[in-house]
C-alpha cells in the first residue's frame, strides 16, 4: 500500500489527477481506507468536482472520525459549492479534533459573518 500511496502522491504532485484517481478508485474498491478516500477527495477537489470530493471526504470521516484534516477538507469542498451551513458544520467538527486551528477559525468566522449578513 505504501508503494501505491507514493505513486499516487507523485501523480498528484504532477497534477495528473485523472491518473491518480484511476489508481485510487481501484485501490478503494479493493479495500476501503480513510487515507485513500482523503486522497481521492483531494483529487476531485483539485479538479473542481466537489460533489465527488464530498462523497469521498465523507467516507474518510466515517472511517476515521477523529481526523481534523478530513473535516477541514470536507469544509473546503462544501465551501466551494456555496453550502455555507455544511461548511460551518464541517469546520466546527474539525475544531473538535484540530491542534492547528488558525485556518479553520479564520474560515469559520468568515462564513458565519457571511451567513449572518
Amino acid at each position: 500500500m505504501t508503494q501505491i500511496r507514493s505513486q499516487i502522491l507523485q501523480l498528484m504532485e504532477e497534477r495528473a489527477y485523472p491518473e491518480a484517481l484511476d489508481i485510487l478508485l481501484r485501490a478503494i474498491e479493493e479495500r476501503e481506507d480513510a487515507q485513500l478516500c482523503l486522497l481521492a477527495g483531494r483529487c476531485y477537489y483539485l479538479m473542481e468536482d466537489n460533489a465527488n470530493a464530498i462523497k469521498f471526504l465523507l467516507k474518510a470521516t466515517e472511517l476515521e472520525p477523529d481526523r481534523a484534516e478530513y473535516y477541514t477538507k470536507l469544509g473546503m469542498a462544501y465551501d466551494s459549492l456555496g453550502e455555507t451551513q455544511k461548511a460551518i458544520e464541517s469546520y466546527n467538527q474539525a475544531l473538535v479534533h484540530y491542534t492547528d486551528i488558525v485556518f479553520v477559525m479564520k474560515r469559520l468566522e468568515t462564513l458565519q459573518n457571511k451567513d449572518a449578513a
